[in-house]
């Protein structure tokens, strides 16, 4: 999930073609937008990106084999989409 102002140059982390890209764009707080591109997210696991860090080329590689071997990807900014249920419920009324 990738929050942007339009007035940065976007910039996506490589991933594979399988891998779910949410945009979120707008004037609002940072909260908000990543609460609305986890809202929009299909996929069980979000990774959440900042316009303002630099990111090595395997990024999403590596926060994929963490995911995989069954340990919860610490020290990457990752999400469940699970996670988000009590979120959802606020937002949803």
């Amino acid at each position: 999930m990738i929050p942007w102002d339009e007035r940065s140059p976007l910039f996506i982390p490589e991933h594979d073609p399988e891998d779910e890209v949410v945009i979120v764009t707008g004037e609002k707080p940072i909260g908000i937008a990543r609460l609305e591109g986890a809202l929009k997210a299909k996929h069980e696991w979000i990774v959440f990106t900042d316009a303002d860090a630099w990111y090595p080329p395997d990024y999403i590689r590596k926060v994929k084999e963490k995911i995989r071997s069954g340990l919860y990807p610490n020290g990457f900014i990752v999400a469940r989409k699970g996670g988000f249920e009590a979120i959802n419920r606020l937002l949803e009324g």
